[in-house]
């Protein structure tokens, strides 16, 4: 991920996900690197091209974000969160 001069990655990531509840393919997309990558249970190591072809809209039923877990290594940042659905169906997910 991209970072401001004064920002962790920590809180790039925290961005990251707010951008999604809100909607935000601008902000997001101005947070992360061309050389970005993305895993989750389902995706591994994706580039930031298929992340926003694949994983983006999902940013739609998105309505909410807990973060269970941050852990950051280097500039790594490992995120384990509840996202709450439109319908407030809950899922957690595990992904860097």
């Amino acid at each position: 991920m991209a970072l401001q001069r004064d920002e962790d990655p920590e809180s790039v990531a925290r961005r990251c996900y707010r951008a999604s509840v809100e909607k935000d393919r601008a902000a997001i997309e101005r947070l992360v690197a061309a050389d970005f990558h993305f895993t989750s249970p389902l995706d591994n190591r994706i580039d930031r091209r298929t992340y926003f072809e694949r994983c983006w809209p999902n940013s739609r039923w998105i309505a909410g974000c807990e973060f269970i877990v941050v852990v950051q290594e280097g500039e790594r940042v490992f995120v384990t969160y509840e996202a709450r659905s439109d319908g407030g169906k809950a899922s957690a997910t595990p992904n860097s």
